[in-house]
C-alpha cells in the first residue's frame, strides 16, 4: 500500500470557475508540523534550485515568504535568511505598495502574467514577467510567485523600436535630403555660373566663392542624412586625408560648438589611403560628435595624421595584425573618459551611455564597421578623468591621390558641339544647367515635363546626342520618358539625375543599369566632366 504520509496534497486553483484539480506536488509543505516541513524541503531542495525561473512561495494569510529557490534569490541578490518570514512586498516586490489584492484575497482566480520591476540588494531594479498562482495545502492558502529575468528581452526590444525609429527617420531623411539636392544644385550651378564671369579682384568674387562652398559643405550633410536612408554608393579612390580632415574641419566648429578648441596636427607628407571619402568624413564627425559629449563643459579636440611603418617587432605594441605601411588617424579629446567596462562596449550596436533619447549608440559601431570594412584596425584608449584617443590604422596605397576639390578649384571647361534635351521639372535648376552647358559650346533644348520632352523629341529632327534628364517628376517619371524618346532617337545616350540615392531609384526600377547617374548636387564642372565622358562612350 502507498504510503501516503510522505505525499503531501496540493490542490491548485486554475480556472475562472474555480475548478480543483488535486495533484501530488512536492514543492510545497503541509501543515503536519515544522520538523516534517523542513525534511519535505530537503528533500525537493535540489530540484527547486535546478529551475531557471525564479520561485517564491508566500503564505496567503500572513503575506509572509515562507521560501524561494535559488533562482530566484540570484535574480534579486539576496539570501534567503535576508527575505524568509518578510512580507513579498517588503523584500521582493518594493514597487507594490501592499500584498497583491487580486490573488491575496480570492480563491477562485486564474493565474496572472504581469509584466514589474522587482528590486535588488543594491537598489537596481530588475525587469520580470511575474505568474502568480493561488494554491491551497491541506487546507492551508498559499501563494506561488514565479518570475522570469526579462532583461535581454527588454533590451532587444529597445533594439527594434530602435532600429524601427532610425527606419522612419531614414525616410523622412530621404526625401528632405532630394528636395534640398535640388535647392543645393540651384545655388553650386549659378555660383560656377557666376564665378566664370567675374573676375578675380571682383569684390563680388569672394562672396560668391565663398557661398559656393557653403554650398558643398551642406551637401555633405545630405549626404550624411542619405547615409540613414540606404545603403550608401561607396566611391573608392585614393584619398590624402589631410584634405579630408581640412575640408571636415570646416563643419566641426558648427556642429559642436565654440568651446571646443580643434587642433589639427596632419603631417604634411602623408601618404595616401584607399577609402570612400564620405566614409572618412562621416569617421572623423562621428568621433567628434562622441568627443564633444565627453566635454559637456568644453575642452580640446586634436586630430593628427602621421606615417606609421610597423615590422614585427613592434607589433606586439600596435593592434594591426600584418606588417606593413599605414596611415595613422588620432582624434583624441581631454573629456571624461570611460570606465574599462564602458571602454570594452563603445564599439557594440545601440550601447550607448546618454540618457534615453540623448544617443542612438550606432555613431561608434558605425566607425568601427567603416573602418573593418577597408581593412583598417581601430583601438581606443581612455581612463576615467584622463580622457579618451582613438586611434585608427589604414593601409597606405602607392597611389598619389587627385587633390582637385570641386569647390575649391579653378573651373576647368570640357567643351563640346553636340545636342542634348535637358529634361527637369525646377525650372531654376534646369535654366542653370542649360546656361553651363550653352558656354561650353552645346546646343541645349530643354523641357519642363516628360510630355514636352517627348513632343521635342518628335518634332526635332536632326539628331540628339544627349537626353540628360531627372528621374522623379510629376505625371512622367525620367525612366517612362526615356523609353519612348528612344524610338525617336536610337543612337542618344542617356544620363540621369537625381536628388534621390542611386541604388533608391534601381530598387524602385527607375534607373537602367546601362543608364549614367548623375547624384545631385553636382557643379557645374563636375556636370560638364560626366556629359563629356558618357558622350565619349562607345554604345
Amino acid at each position: 500500500m502507498q504510503n501516503t504520509h510522505l505525499q503531501p496534497k496540493l490542490t491548485i486553483i486554475n480556472g475562472i470557475d474555480g475548478e480543483k484539480r488535486n495533484h501530488n506536488f512536492n514543492l510545497f509543505l503541509n501543515n503536519r508540523g515544522p520538523k516534517e516541513r523542513k525534511r519535505h524541503l530537503g528533500e525537493l531542495r535540489p530540484i527547486l534550485d535546478s529551475i531557471k525561473t525564479g520561485i517564491v512561495i508566500i503564505n496567503r494569510e500572513t503575506h509572509r515568504i515562507i521560501d524561494a529557490n535559488q533562482t530566484a534569490l540570484e535574480i534579486i541578490d539576496h539570501t534567503k535568511e535576508e527575505i524568509q518570514g518578510f512580507f513579498c512586498y517588503h523584500s521582493i516586490c518594493l514597487n507594490e505598495k501592499g500584498p497583491c489584492p487580486s490573488l491575496l484575497s480570492r480563491q477562485n482566480h486564474p493565474p496572472e502574467k504581469t509584466e514589474c520591476l522587482l528590486t535588488k540588494s543594491n537598489g537596481e531594479k530588475v525587469p520580470v514577467l511575474k505568474t502568480l498562482s493561488p494554491v491551497i495545502l491541506e487546507g492551508l492558502p498559499c501563494l506561488v510567485e514565479s518570475f522570469l529575468d526579462i532583461t535581454e528581452h527588454k533590451n532587444l526590444e529597445q533594439q527594434f523600436h530602435q532600429s524601427q525609429k532610425m527606419e522612419a527617420l531614414g525616410h523622412l531623411a530621404g526625401g528632405v535630403a532630394h528636395d534640398f539636392n535640388n535647392l543645393l544644385t540651384i545655388i553650386t550651378g549659378n555660383c560656377d555660373l557666376a564665378i566664370r564671369k567675374l573676375e578675380k579682384d571682383d569684390p563680388a568674387y569672394r562672396n560668391v566663392n565663398d557661398i559656393n562652398e557653403a554650398a558643398f559643405r551642406a551637401s555633405a550633410l545630405t549626404r550624411q542624412l542619405l547615409n540613414l536612408s540606404r545603403k550608401p554608393r561607396l566611391e573608392v579612390q585614393p584619398l590624402d586625408l589631410n584634405r579630408i580632415i581640412l575640408d571636415t574641419k570646416k563643419m566641426l566648429g558648427r556642429l559642436i560648438g565654440e568651446d571646443i578648441e580643434i587642433i589639427t596636427k596632419t603631417d604634411p607628407d602623408l601618404g595616401p589611403i584607399q577609402a570612400d571619402p564620405g566614409q572618412m568624413e562621416q569617421i572623423i564627425i562621428n568621433l567628434a560628435v562622441n568627443a564633444r559629449d565627453a566635454m559637456p563643459q568644453g575642452g580640446q579636440l586634436i586630430l593628427q595624421t602621421a606615417n606609421i611603418f610597423i615590422d614585427k617587432n613592434a607589433m606586439p605594441q600596435h593592434p594591426v595584425t600584418i606588417p606593413g605601411s599605414y596611415v595613422m588617424l588620432s582624434v583624441v579629446d581631454n573629456g571624461e573618459g570611460m570606465d574599462p567596462e564602458t571602454r570594452s562596449r563603445i564599439f557594440e550596436p545601440f550601447f550607448t551611455t546618454k540618457e534615453a533619447g540623448k544617443g542612438t549608440g550606432l555613431g561608434l559601431s558605425t566607425v568601427y564597421g567603416i573602418v573593418k570594412q577597408i581593412g583598417g584596425v581601430i583601438a581606443v584608449e581612455s581612463e576615467k578623468g584622463q580622457g579618451t584617443a582613438f586611434k585608427i590604422f589604414l593601409p597606405r596605397t602607392g597611389s598619389a591621390p587627385d587633390l582637385i576639390d570641386g569647390a575649391q578649384a579653378s573651373y576647368l571647361p570640357m567643351k563640346g558641339s553636340e545636342t542634348i534635351l535637358i529634361v527637369e521639372d525646377e525650372a531654376s535648376l534646369r535654366a542653370s544647367i542649360k546656361e553651363g552647358l550653352e558656354i561650353d559650346g552645346y546646343t541645349v533644348l530643354d523641357a519642363g515635363s516628360g510630355r514636352e520632352a517627348l513632343s521635342i523629341s518628335r518634332d526635332h529632327k536632326k539628331p540628339i546626342h544627349l537626353f540628360l534628364s531627372d528621374i522623379i517628376m510629376p505625371e512622367m517619371n525620367g525612366h517612362e520618358v526615356v523609353q519612348k524618346f528612344t524610338g525617336y532617337h536610337p543612337e542618344a545616350k542617356i544620363l540621369f539625375m537625381s536628388g534621390y540615392a542611386e541604388e533608391s531609384v534601381i530598387k524602385k526600377g527607375l534607373l537602367d543599369p546601362k543608364a549614367a547617374f548623375l547624384q545631385k548636387p553636382f557643379s557645374q564642372k563636375v556636370l560638364a566632366s560626366k556629359v563629356r565622358e558618357v558622350l565619349a562612350f562607345s554604345s
